[in-house]
């Protein structure tokens, strides 16, 4: 038995089959268009840090982003679609606008990109981004294990298996000041 793992642990994977595994993740991955994540989110800038439980729900035509702040110190709901973004913060009124990063930014001083954290959080690249910019690491099972996009350093630290897919569950984002984590503890 011991020979079986120790043979086991000495299989390399070749560049060939992890890009391989990956274009076929990026394909699979792609098509998921609708998905709930719920977990811990923190955000840290130089002067200040704020943590939460995060609840996402990804739909076809948009989202609806809602972090609660632990000890009943707010909530702040982020709804957006085609048309734009709505920020509903706790006691205050509602703020529209045409980009959810823009929003976040004048409202919370967090410069979260939001547009593109919707498929760092599947563990893709945003398509959408510059493609110059774009520098992706892969791990032997062919996901993303680094990521570098539009100024953001992401790591992918672990992954879970979901209804036959692998999804990330625990991923760093840093941009100079910045940084967030997020945990997912559920994905459905």
């Amino acid at each position: 038995m011991a020979d079986l793992l120790a043979a086991c642990s000495q299989v390399q994977v070749s560049d060939g089959q992890r890009k391989e595994s990956w274009q076929y993740r990026q394909q699979k991955l792609r098509q998921l268009d609708s998905w709930v994540a719920t977990g811990r989110v923190a955000i840290a800038t130089r002067d200040d840090g704020w943590n939460g439980t995060l609840h996402w729900k990804q739909f076809k035509e948009g989202y609806e982003i809602k972090i609660i702040a632990p000890f009943a110190k707010g909530t702040v709901m982020l709804k957006g679609n085609s048309a734009g973004v709505t920020l509903y913060p706790d006691d205050e009124p509602p703020e529209h606008s045409d980009n959810a990063t823009r929003l976040l930014a004048k409202r919370l001083g967090w410069h979260v990109p939001v547009e593109s954290l919707k498929y760092w959080m599947l563990g893709l690249p945003d398509p959408d981004s510059n493609q110059q910019d774009f520098v992706i690491k892969l791990d032997d099972s062919g996901r993303l294990s680094g990521l570098v996009q539009s100024g953001w350093k992401v790591k992918f630290l672990r992954y879970q298996q979901v209804n036959g897919d692998e999804l990330p569950d625990k991923i760093f984002l840093e941009n100079g000041n910045l940084s967030v984590r997020v945990v997912v503890q559920s994905w459905s």
